[in-house]
């Protein structure tokens, strides 16, 4: 996308991936994605150096409502936003503030939200939105046979093991085929696109 743009100021990126293993709270997100939007610019808002001189002199921080704000403020000097929220699922805050995030993203008249995330993620959140498609997305099992050929491959121990007792491997591939249902362990595996206007 970045390359298809390249040369244009009036369009921005930014994208923001969440992982179960983090303790990403809605400030810290909105924080992550206006630092992208202002990163992009080498002349800082006005907006943004009031905000930054008022908590620096009181030694604060913003709070998810005056980011919000800001985030308005400057998404509304671009054309149009993309903004990516991968992995929407691995966000260990409630449903509750997934949906409020991506229903404050979607007020924003020039943000294009993409989200993914397993579907069971979907629900609640597609009935808060409007303007909203999906695309499931399903590896084929003869993608994850080879990913896992691949891992198999790198680790010296499986790989003699499962080379001398070719069964054992045929149990363990079918066994890992029928719990994946369609989704690959790695940074690719999510399985719901949800795109809104």
């Amino acid at each position: 996308m970045q390359k298809n743009f390249k040369g244009v100021d009036d369009v921005a990126l930014a994208c923001v991936y969440f992982n179960y293993k983090d303790t990403d709270t809605p400030t810290n997100i909105i924080g992550n994605l206006l630092k992208q939007l202002l990163e992009r610019n080498s002349n800082i808002s006005d907006e943004a150096r009031a905000l930054y001189s008022e908590h620096e002199k009181r030694q604060t921080r913003p709070n998810l409502k005056e980011l919000l704000q800001l985030l308005r403020t400057e998404a509304g000097r671009i054309s149009t936003v993309f903004m990516v929220l991968d992995a929407l699922d691995e966000f260990s805050e409630t449903e509750k503030a997934r949906v409020e995030i991506l229903l404050d993203l979607s007020q924003i008249s020039t943000v294009r939200l993409m989200v993914t995330g397993r579907p069971h993620v979907d629900c609640k959140v597609l009935s808060e939105l409007y303007e909203v498609s999906t695309k499931l997305i399903r590896a084929p099992d003869n993608d994850i046979r080879k990913y896992l050929d691949t891992q198999i491959e790198k680790t010296g121990f499986l790989r003699e093991k499962m080379k001398a007792d070719q069964s054992l491997r045929a149990t363990v591939m079918n066994g890992i085929l029928r719990k994946a249902d369609g989704m690959l362990a790695s940074p690719g595996r999510s399985s719901l696109i949800m795109l809104g206007s």
